[in-house]
């Protein structure tokens, strides 16, 4: 749609014309501004922390953890020269082997989410897989933060709660806001297990 889009756009006569060539998922999977029904749908990217600490393979392990005790991160991402994610590292090893270089304490090709995806079913898999952190990373391998179980948490609670009291203001529910709102609810209740 794009190409016919733009195309379509300079017959109409505007002279600067571009062809996002990534698509609309791409954009979006790059946290970047969105519009329409689904911007106020809470997504990963607008939870997960960012600036988390960067290294390249032939750092050392102490220098990254000191970089790490300046935001009390738990974990850094190791990137190449491009700035593509290669890997992950955890405080807990580097403080083992303070003396290493990363490239040998890092974990090699970790999982990662797209900044669009949905907060509720991705801390619901994070709950379920018993996982506390989660790094946030482009389509192209370019780490955008880190997402903590525990902000997403607090962020679906207090969605929960708000919503919850605009409802109970105004007598109405709306389907949409109602189905989130439930989401919120069973997530929330799953975790205080």
């Amino acid at each position: 749609m794009s190409p016919r889009a733009a195309a379509r756009l300079v017959t109409l006569g505007f002279q600067e014309v571009y062809d996002y060539e990534g698509g609309k998922l791409d954009w979006l999977g790059a946290g970047l501004p969105r519009e329409g029904e689904d911007a106020g749908k809470l997504t990963v990217g607008d939870v997960a922390r960012p600036n988390i600490p960067t290294a390249h393979l032939g750092d050392g392990a102490y220098s990254v953890l000191k970089l790490m005790a300046r935001g009390d991160w738990p974990q850094a991402v190791v990137v190449d020269e491009a700035g593509v994610l290669l890997g992950r590292l955890r405080k807990s090893r580097l403080s083992e082997a303070p003396n290493d270089l990363v490239e040998v304490l890092m974990d090699e090709g970790p999982s990662t989410a797209r900044a669009n995806e949905d907060l509720s079913e991705t801390t619901k898999g994070m709950v379920e897989g018993g996982v506390n952190f989660l790094l946030v990373s482009t389509p192209e391998g370019f780490p955008l933060g880190l997402l903590f179980r525990e902000d997403a948490r607090a962020r679906l609670d207090a969605v929960g709660r708000t919503i919850a009291a605009s409802d109970r203001r105004s007598g109405s529910i709306n389907p949409v806001v109602e189905r989130h709102t439930g989401l919120c609810s069973t997530l929330i209740a799953s975790l205080d297990r």
